[in-house]
């Protein structure tokens, strides 16, 4: 029996798309009947939601904040997204600058519906540390602008300079070519951001000893006078070498 099939969908409150199927049968003496079948079809998923979202490993949510540390240039992100026919895309995980970067993760639902889900990404500034941890001259602590004195001769010292971070930069100037008197020792400490900050330290080389001093002074004989000059019987002075006994 001949018969005409009429679709009329219409979207209820369950999200559903109802459909109304009705077939209608002729029979052969021209009488009609319909028969009705409603089909519920569900609408296509507008879902934007994340089932997890990590950043730089840490796990975050859409508002969060997440600090990595100095010099990182981008992150890894990982967006699982809560509906199987959503997609998501990220942006502004790379080229990252130090203080604060946005990392935004856009999801589309199966109907196309789109929420941005963003992330702030911190980068730590530069240290601008320029201390030492360790200052050494010879063995023997020492600090910005004391000084050091040497042993006549010296003509180097050995310098010991850690600095108090480690991402810091160290050169040392004027431990050797010293001379008699003051020379200047430099360590000179780059931070990380490129401050510079120079410790000085004065090294006095002892002058060598100009004594020409005796410390003892004996005589053998009563014809000799403490100024080691002796008188003979004739009355001329003369001169002569006297030993200096110890």
């Amino acid at each position: 029996s001949p018969f005409r099939l009429r679709d009329s969908p219409r979207r209820n409150h369950a999200g559903f798309c109802r459909n109304t199927l009705t077939v209608a049968v002729t029979a052969a003496n021209g009488q009609v009947r319909n028969y009705v079948v409603t089909l519920n079809v569900a609408a296509l998923s507008n879902n934007t939601s994340l089932a997890s979202l990590t950043v730089a490993g840490q796990s975050v949510v859409d508002g969060g904040t997440v600090t990595v540390a100095a010099g990182t240039r981008s992150v890894s992100v990982v967006a699982n997204v809560a509906d199987s026919n959503a997609w998501a895309a990220v942006t502004g995980r790379s080229n990252l600058i130090a203080g604060s970067n946005t990392v935004s993760i856009t999801v589309t639902a199966e109907d196309g519906t789109q929420r941005v889900h963003r992330v702030t990404v911190v980068v730590a500034a530069l240290s601008n540390n320029t201390n030492l941890a360790t200052f050494t001259v010879n063995g023997t602590a020492v600090t910005n602008g004391s000084t050091f004195s040497v042993e006549s001769g010296s003509t180097s010292v050995a310098v010991v300079a850690t600095t108090a971070d480690t991402e810091a930069s160290v050169a040392i100037t004027g431990r050797t070519g010293l001379v008699a008197g003051n020379n200047t020792l430099t360590v000179r400490v780059t931070a990380a951001d490129g401050t510079v900050r120079n410790h000085v330290v004065t090294i006095v080389v002892l002058a060598l000893s100009n004594n020409t001093n005796l410390s003892t002074l004996t005589a053998p004989s009563k014809h000799f006078s403490h100024s080691g000059l002796q008188r003979p019987r004739h009355g001329r002075i003369a001169e002569q070498a006297i030993p200096c006994v110890a």
